[in-house]
């Protein structure tokens, strides 16, 4: 009995790769829109991980928005601005859109957020770790 053909053969080089990095970047734009922060920069940093660094460095400022918002949410301020500069550094650097995600539109929903009081109505608090 022969071995099978290779995934790659049936549906492209990297087509698993692609589809997961693109289904982390969806989920982390709408959960940043959604304000599960943590949870939009876990997803993110899959995406960027997925993905060859000259895509990965437009992603990276999409995970420096998350990391902003969460530094927000934790009130630092100063934190937060800096990831947010970091943002607008990287998401310069090519169009308005990613793969059909609006960083336009994800930039300015973190930037009124940062906008607010630090750390909204009462900062979120990260569980102990154990040892």
């Amino acid at each position: 009995m022969s071995e099978p053909p290779p995934l790659d053969d049936w549906y492209g080089r990297d087509s698993f790769a692609r589809q997961g990095a693109r289904g982390a970047l969806l989920s982390g734009a709408r959960q940043l829109l959604d304000g599960d922060y943590y949870v939009a920069y876990c997803s993110l940093r899959r995406a960027e991980a997925a993905v060859d660094a000259g895509e990965g460095r437009r992603i990276r400022g999409l995970v420096h928005l998350a990391a902003a918002a969460v530094k927000h949410q934790a009130g630092e301020a100063r934190g937060a601005q800096r990831q947010l500069t970091r943002a607008h550094t990287r998401l310069s650097e090519g169009p308005p859109t990613l793969a059909t995600v609006d960083t336009d539109l994800l930039t300015g929903a973190v930037e009124q957020l940062l906008a607010t009081a630090p750390g909204g109505a009462e900062p979120t608090e990260l569980p102990a770790r154990e040892s």
